[in-house]
């Protein structure tokens, strides 16, 4: 019998801003999944964003792990963010320009 998982979430794209480390010690970032589309809020926290701090940043392809969540924020309220098990480094993107693929 397979293990069933509710919730689950796998998604590939680049990361469009961020990530930034802010004071309730999670590390936040915006995640283009599809193009053209609005950028999904993402929060991750521990090992996983001290891996994302350290070695990724705007423009940089991953996959990510993780599942759909509600967040109370003090500005906004009530917001549902993808919250981020696992991430995995893609290609790095240093100069746009050189880069056709990312839009």
């Amino acid at each position: 019998m397979s293990e069933m998982r509710v919730n689950e979430l796998f998604m590939v794209g680049r990361i469009s801003q961020g990530p930034v480390r802010t004071e309730d010690g999670l590390v936040h970032f915006m995640f283009d999944g599809l193009r053209g589309n609005d950028p999904f809020h993402c929060v991750c926290d521990g090992k996983t964003g001290e891996n994302l701090l350290g070695h990724c940043s705007s423009g940089d392809e991953m996959s990510l792990e993780g599942e759909l969540r509600w967040f109370n924020f003090p500005n906004t309220g009530k917001t549902l963010i993808i919250y981020v098990r696992y991430i995995s480094y893609g290609r790095k993107v240093r100069n746009p320009v050189e880069d056709p693929g990312q839009g």
